[in-house]
């Protein structure tokens, strides 16, 4: 297991970093929460399929459009993010019933659901690659390289200033696709298998330009299959075609024995 030994304590170190991060993020938007969900940018390019889908129940209510010669709108932001944010939305949304207030998907309630699901998808993302970077380094050394990452980089900032950009949830699932690779290496199963194709799904769905990440997948499949094999002529020579990749007993689905 990539966790192995230090499961447990990075699981703590994971919550504890989601409470801080959400707690950086409330007091760092504390001077504009009512604009923090309807300022007019890619935040809410990406947020609004929630409200129109769920509350609304009509898409065609979204107001931050490219309205097209017919006069209809038309989203220009994809809806991965927006499926990533929907158990928090949910969650806020269940709240707000509770307590009697009424929801249009943009009331404090909301705010706090989104603040919180930037810091979850951060604070997931730097703990599976934390775990991963035991595999080769010392934990003192994983630590520090994860928290520079983290607070030296523009990370950050798309954290605790603007979790509503793309940025934290491409980081979390490239990071998870990663590790989801090197376990179906170590261990192959359908769960881990299924895994790694919701999560390439969803990281096409946020960017598809972040879909050359997943290069990463096919390479390591070919790489452990060229390892564990005899030396022969095999498909997945250089010039392989990802379908040849992916078939075949040295492709990365004949590497990956699904039980």
């Amino acid at each position: 297991m990539i966790l192995g030994k230090h499961k447990r304590r990075i699981a703590w170190g994971g919550i504890a970093l989601t409470m801080l991060l959400t707690w950086l993020s409330w007091n760092t938007n504390a001077a504009h929460m009512g604009t923090v969900l309807t300022h007019a940018s890619d935040p809410l390019g990406y947020y609004q399929y929630l409200p129109s889908y769920f509350m609304e129940g009509d898409l065609s209510s979204m107001k931050y459009v490219h309205y097209l010669p017919n006069g209809k709108g038309l989203c220009l932001f994809t809806m991965g993010v927006a499926l990533l944010l929907s158990p928090f939305f949910l969650l806020a949304w269940a709240f707000c019933g509770l307590l009697g207030i009424p929801a249009t998907g943009f009331e404090l309630p909301f705010v706090f659901a989104r603040l919180l699901a930037a810091s979850t998808y951060m604070a997931g993302g730097m703990v599976l690659l934390y775990g991963l970077l035991l595999r080769w380094y010392s934990p003192r050394a994983s630590m520090i390289t994860v928290g520079g990452l983290l607070f030296g980089t523009t990370l950050y900032f798309y954290t605790v200033h603007n979790g509503g950009m793309s940025h934290v949830y491409s980081f979390f699932l490239i990071i998870w696709a990663v590790h989801l690779t090197y376990a179906m290496l170590e261990a192959t199963s359908w769960h881990r298998l299924l895994g790694l194709v919701v999560c390439s799904s969803l990281i096409i769905l946020i960017r598809p330009l972040n879909g050359v990440a997943l290069l990463f997948v096919f390479r390591s499949g070919r790489r452990a299959s060229h390892n564990g094999a005899a030396r022969r002529p095999s498909r997945s020579g250089p010039m392989a075609s990802p379908v040849h990749v992916l078939e075949g007993p040295d492709g990365i689905m004949g590497r990956f024995h699904i039980r």
